[in-house]
């Protein structure tokens, strides 16, 4: 589980968004012996962004930043889609 000592803790997760219904997922990569929970992080629903609104497609930007209820997540990468 989470220190509160540590300021951050990078965890590989992805967000999976289905442009069909405006939908997303986060899992998060599975490590062995890591001692912390993983596996669905947030399922498959319309995520709400702070402000109250779901996230849409074009919040998802490589570079920035997206908080699902109360953690931040950084977008490194993405598909072509």
């Amino acid at each position: 589980h989470e220190s509160p000592s540590e300021a951050d803790r990078v965890r590989k997760c992805t967000v999976q968004f289905f442009l069909v219904d405006g939908t997303a997922m986060v899992i998060e990569h599975r490590e062995e012996n890591s001692g912390i929970p993983q596996g669905t992080f947030v399922k498959r629903h319309r995520i709400p962004k702070p402000s109250g609104d779901p996230y849409d497609w074009t919040d998802l930007v490589v570079g920035g930043e997206i908080t699902i209820y109360g953690r931040t997540l950084r977008i490194v990468d993405c598909d072509a889609f």
